[in-house]
């Protein structure tokens, strides 16, 4: 009974390091900027082309329209 819960331990700890380690890898794909920093908006900007000196193109859900958005967002509340 103890080699089967040392197996079982040995297997969850495996995938948890296997799962951060994807994470992580992931995370360091997209630019450090403020931008990319929200996951839900991070979904519409195109990570691989900057539409000029600081800013990345925005393609909406639909695909009807297209935009240009700052390295840097500042929310309006």
């Amino acid at each position: 009974m103890k080699k089967r819960s040392k197996v079982i331990m040995i297997v969850i700890t495996g995938a948890a390091i296997l799962i951060g380690a994807i994470w992580l890898i992931n995370e360091s794909s997209y630019p450090n900027v403020q931008a990319f920093d929200d996951h839900f908006t991070r979904k519409f900007l195109n990570k691989d082309e900057k539409a000029d000196d600081g800013f990345y193109e925005f393609k909406s859900k639909t695909g009807q329209y297209y935009d240009v958005v700052s390295r840097r967002v500042s929310n309006f509340t």
